[in-house]
C-alpha cells in the first residue's frame, strides 16, 4: 500500500478529499450559524483572526498535506495512530505550560490513546512482502 497516497482512498486527482473537507466545513458554518456562532465571530479582533487563520493554514491544511504525505510512505495504520498522538501532546503540552488541570478525565483520555494504540499496533505480524501482496490482490478486486 506505500507509495500510493490517497489513492485507495479516491483515484489520482481525485476532488473528493477536498470536496469532502470543503461540504464538512459547510455544513459546520451552517450549524454555527444557526446558533448564533457567527455573531460571536463578526466580533473578533485582529489577533482572534489570526489565531483562526493560523488554525486553518497549520492546523486544516498543512496537516491533511502531511497526512497524504505520509500515506505514500507507509502503511495507513501507522499514519491512523500517528494522528492520535496530537491530542495526547495537546493534552500535556496545557497541562504542563498553561497550568491546566490534571484531572482523572486528562488522565483516563490518556490512558484510553494508549490503549488504543497498543491495540492497533500489536496483533499478529505478517512479512510485508505478505502484506503488500495481499493490499495489491484487494486494490485490483476493487475493495
Amino acid at each position: 500500500m506505500s507509495g500510493r497516497g490517497l489513492s485507495y482512498v479516491a483515484p489520482a486527482r481525485s476532488p473528493s478529499p477536498p470536496l469532502g473537507m470543503g461540504s464538512g466545513a459547510l455544513c459546520l458554518i451552517l450549524l454555527s450559524a444557526g446558533r448564533g456562532g457567527l455573531t460571536v465571530a463578526a466580533a473578533f479582533e485582529p489577533a482572534q483572526w489570526l489565531a483562526v487563520a493560523y488554525l486553518g493554514v497549520f492546523g486544516g491544511a498543512a496537516i491533511f498535506c502531511l497526512w497524504a504525505f505520509a500515506l505514500g510512505r507507509t502503511k495507513p495504520t501507522r499514519v491512523a495512530v500517528s494522528v492520535t498522538i496530537n491530542p495526547v501532546t495537546a493534552s500535556l503540552v496545557g497541562a504542563g505550560l498553561l497550568g491546566e488541570p490534571r484531572r482523572w478525565n486528562l488522565l483516563a483520555g490518556l490512558a484510553m490513546v494508549a490503549l488504543g494504540i497498543g491495540i492497533a499496533t500489536m496483533g499478529r505480524r505478517q512479512p510485508a512482502a505478505a502484506t503488500d501482496a495481499a493490499d495489491n490482490r484487494r486494490l485490483r478486486s476493487g475493495g
